[in-house]
């Protein structure tokens, strides 16, 4: 297993799920490709052709305006990496429908406090975070942070997940410590429940 915040929902989750995994760019790259190895299903989405996803579920299409029905199962954990247009992929995807537990978005709200004219914050992190309290999700780790300490992501669970999540509430930490306690309780006790 890499490094990646798909370890989130693996400590959530004690079973096999299906991921959706948009902006997800070549399987290297991927959040969820490591999820394939532990027995996981799962959609990746990229409005970019790439290499490497022969024999995957891949899909070059726009996520802000596709209309899902190619998706016939439910979706356990929701990735979504879309820049500039992650709150309009979020908005799309029918979240009740397929019955979405956990969430991690980028919002890259650090862009706009870099000079650059784009302000994330006010286009993807508070209409996200509006819209996710709307539908019942609740913030566990806000403003996940990368090695630069630049704000760039928000993960969620759906309320009645809560309970089990609320270990996990942080704020501002960066990615890379939240992932390695993250592995370590993976390693430690959860993976043991997939063995059977």
């Amino acid at each position: 297993m890499t490094h990646t915040q798909a370890l989130f929902p693996l400590n959530l989750i004690y079973e096999p799920f299906t991921f959706l995994d948009i902006g997800c760019s070549v399987p290297g790259n991927s959040v969820c490709y490591p999820l394939l190895e532990l027995g996981c299903d799962g959609y990746f989405i990229d409005i970019e052709d790439f290499d490497g996803w022969d024999g995957r579920k891949f899909y070059k299409l726009d996520a802000t305006t596709t209309n899902w029905d190619f998706i016939d199962k439910n979706i356990d954990y929701l990735s979504i990496d879309a820049d500039k247009d992650s709150y309009k992929v979020l908005e799309n995807v029918p979240l009740e429908k397929f019955d979405v537990k956990v969430i991690t978005i980028e919002h890259d709200a650090y862009w706009g406090l870099l000079g650059r004219p784009e302000n994330r914050d006010l286009i993807n992190r508070q209409p996200q975070r509006k819209l996710l309290k709307e539908k019942g999700y609740k913030l566990i780790c806000e403003d996940v942070t990368n090695y630069k300490g630049e704000v760039y992501e928000d993960w969620w669970v759906r309320e009645d997940l809560y309970d089990d999540a609320k270990r996990f509430e942080c704020k501002e930490i960066e990615d890379r410590e939240l992932i390695k306690k993250l592995k370590h309780i993976w390693e430690e006790s959860t993976y043991l429940r997939w063995e059977n």
